[in-house]
């Protein structure tokens, strides 16, 4: 079945290196994007 939603990601901070944001290490382990804050543990890899 196909995708029934759709997201376009951007990078506001870096137009260069799109969709795609670089990590710092926060004492609260909380990652935030422009829209969306995540918990350290939210973190997913594809190899």
């Amino acid at each position: 079945m196909p995708a029934q939603h759709i997201h376009i990601l951007i990078n506001p901070t870096n137009r260069t290196f799109p969709p795609w944001y670089e990590l710092e290490k926060t004492s609260n382990h909380k990652i935030y994007t422009p829209e969306w804050t995540f918990e350290e543990n939210d973190l997913k890899r594809f190899e």
